[in-house]
């Protein structure tokens, strides 16, 4: 099983990195994780006149179709959420606005960021998610920026590690229940 772990955020100097790099220490056993950082896809702003579930995967450019073809390979995603003015970052939503039949009935969790752990990003990414009939999973982790990073890394207490030890166990089992 293949769980991409979508960065969102584009900014120089994230936390995202640095929950990434937390979460790709943390594999569950029989789970691949594959790193999606958004930096490693330059995407346009979506202005495409085709809608993404009736492109076929065949989408407008090189960049686009690199996105699409990562995405498309993941059984389940992982996406790191920055709180960005009580809501999901905008490079977030514009590279999900890219995709479709890559993000149907699959399995997703959500790790929110930001002043109080992101709660507000997790809500508003859950909301975007169902339209692709997805199931996000309950368990979540929120990472706060002033009480959970300490130069550059996550410093996780004990119950922020059995928390995503839950998502991942929710998340394989959803995303063993959408594998076809």
């Amino acid at each position: 099983m293949k769980i991409g772990v979508i960065e969102g955020s584009l900014r120089p100097g994230s936390t995202t990195g640095a929950v990434a790099r937390w979460i790709l220490k943390h594999a569950p056993a029989g789970a691949e994780l594959v790193h999606l950082p958004l930096t490693e896809y330059p995407l346009p702003l979506f202005d495409w006149e085709q809608h993404p579930m009736a492109a076929n995967r065949q989408y407008p450019n090189a960049q686009v179709q690199a996105w699409a073809d990562a995405a498309n390979e993941c059984d389940a995603f992982i996406f790191i959420a920055p709180e960005y003015n009580h809501g999901v970052s905008g490079v977030l939503k514009n590279a999900i606005d890219w995709l479709g039949p890559e993000l149907w009935e699959k399995a997703s969790a959500c790790i929110g960021i930001g002043a109080d752990g992101g709660p507000r990003s997790v809500e508003h990414l859950r909301q975007i998610l169902a339209n692709f009939n997805q199931h996000v999973v309950r368990a979540q982790v929120g990472i706060s920026i002033f009480l959970d990073l300490a130069d550059g890394e996550i410093n996780a207490s004990e119950q922020k590690e059995k928390d995503l030890d839950a998502v991942f166990g929710q998340l394989v089992d959803a995303a063993a229940r959408f594998q076809r």
